[in-house]
């Protein structure tokens, strides 16, 4: 049974019979499906990548280009952490090892691409990728979920909010939004509300021009009209909204939340049903982080 999403493949090479052999070997597969892409150079391919991102990059060595400037870096600027296989026309030790240095995830002779089973070694490089860049998102990126804050890091009984902390509550479910504006208006933060992204941004921007800016951003990821992350995209395009810390709400403890949380550089999220201590030293958190890290001119 073949896997329902293919695997996007783009192949660097001006040989027309390797571009033929792979396209021959991936389609063969009977379990593992393959969108494979060819490309005449490293620039070619680069646009390629940039107009449409791919799982993974093989790439012939006899390309000229290759002897000019850093291929692995370049593919890495265009699409973070792609996965570059190398194809060398016979198998060459040192050179697979200078490669491997240089940051390729592994290197094939084409006189044993018919022997190495390559749709499966192609899917488990794409794989074993997936999991490292989710292990060191999981890392970085702040994750809380229902349970209970360590007594280390939680908030203090009696917890006040610093003067003059504004909170933006972005949420279509109108409960949600009273349930959260009851436990952060208890400890003293402001606290305006939003049922949906349009609505939000109107008062990010008003507050802005008052000059009594929002110092944090709560937005729920499943929104109509504009869903959480696409929010969160265009606050941080806009100079006067870009430095906003933001914490999203979500009943989406997943990977691919984590994911996006890492590329829109959320400060982290809250899992629903929210809890009064997870979500409180979740804002104290990030708001004393983004205050350390935050130059004097933009508080």
């Amino acid at each position: 049974m073949v896997q329902n999403t293919p695997l996007s493949v783009l192949l660097l090479s001006t040989d027309e019979a390797l571009c033929a052999r792979v396209a021959g070997i991936l389609s063969s597969s009977d379990s593992i499906a393959f969108d494979l892409r060819c490309a005449g150079g490293v620039v070619e391919g680069l646009e390629m990548i940039a107009a449409n991102p791919v799982s993974l990059v093989l790439c012939d060595t006899t390309l000229p280009e290759l002897n000019h400037g850093d291929v692995f870096s370049e593919m890495n600027n265009c699409q973070p952490d792609i996965p570059v296989i190398m194809i060398q026309p016979q198998e060459d030790l040192q050179a697979a090892l200078e490669y491997a240095r240089a940051g390729a995830e592994e290197c094939y002779s084409q006189t044993l691409l018919d022997q190495i089973s390559l749709p499966v070694r192609l899917r488990i490089v794409v794989e074993r990728r997936t999991q490292q860049s989710l292990y060191a998102l999981a890392a970085n990126v702040p994750q809380i979920t229902s349970a209970k804050p360590s007594p280390a890091t939680a908030v203090p009984k009696g917890f006040q909010a610093p003067a003059g902390k504004r909170i933006l509550v972005t949420d279509d479910d109108a409960s949600t939004r009273g349930i959260v504006r009851d436990v952060l208006e208890s400890c003293g933060y402001i606290v305006e509300e939003a049922a949906d992204g349009y609505s939000a941004l109107a008062l990010i921007r008003k507050r802005h021009l008052a000059d009594t800016p929002f110092s944090l951003i709560l937005v729920d990821l499943m929104m109509p009209k504009m869903d959480g992350f696409e929010f969160i995209h265009v606050i941080k395009l806009r100079k006067w909204s870009a430095h906003l810390p933001v914490v999203v709400l979500t009943s989406r403890g997943d990977k691919d939340a984590v994911l996006r949380c890492k590329e829109e550089q959320i400060s982290g999220y809250v899992v629903k049903p929210v809890e009064r201590e997870v979500l409180l030293d979740r804002i104290a958190q990030t708001l004393q982080l983004d205050s350390e890290n935050t130059p004097a001119a933009i508080r």
